[in-house]
C-alpha cells in the first residue's frame, strides 16, 4: 500500500540519494532520538553529528551525518534531509576506532589553532582556539 511507506531524499553538495519506498528512519538529531514513520506529523530538526538508520523492504541502511537539516512533510509524505556531508554503512555501524582511524593523517600540533575535543557518546569535534 502507498500508505505503508514514505520518500526519503539525503543531500549533500557532494551526492544526493533518494529512496521512494522507505519504511522507517531513526535519527539522532541535536533534540534527540526521532523515529519517523509513514503518515508522521510534519517535523523539523538539526544533526550537528548523527546517526540515521534508514529501514527500506528487506534492508538497512546506517548513515553518518554531519551538520543537517531534517524535515518531514506530512502533505506530501516525503522526509528531507540535508547534511554537509553524509557517509554510510550497509554492514554494521562505524565504530569509535574506525573514527579515530580517520584522522590518522591529521596532525594537529600544540601550536595549532585548533584541537580536537572528545565529547559524550563517542563524539569529536574540532573546535579553534581562543587564543
Amino acid at each position: 500500500m502507498e500508505n505503508d511507506f514514505f520518500k526519503l531524499v539525503l543531500a549533500s553538495p557532494l551526492q544526493n540519494v533518494t529512496y521512494e519506498k522507505v519504511l522507517g528512519v531513526v535519527c539522532e538529531t541535536d533534540e534527540g532520538q526521532i523515529e519517523i514513520l509513514p503518515g508522521h506529523i510534519n517535523y523539523g530538526g538539526t544533526v550537528s553529528f548523527g546517526q540515521c538508520l534508514v529501514v527500506l523492504e528487506g534492508q538497512e541502511i546506517i548513515y553518518k551525518m554531519f551538520n543537517g537539516n531534517l524535515c518531514f512533510d506530512n502533505e506530501n509524505n516525503i522526509l528531507q534531509i540535508f547534511c554537509l556531508e553524509y557517509s554510510y554503512n550497509t554492514v554494521s555501524e562505524f565504530t569509535f576506532e574506525e573514527i579515530l582511524k580517520s584522522f590518522k593523517g591529521l596532525e594537529i600540533s600544540e601550536t595549532s589553532k585548533f584541537k580536537l575535543k572528545f565529547l559524550e557518546d563517542s563524539r569529536i569535534a574540532l573546535e579553534k582556539s581562543q587564543d
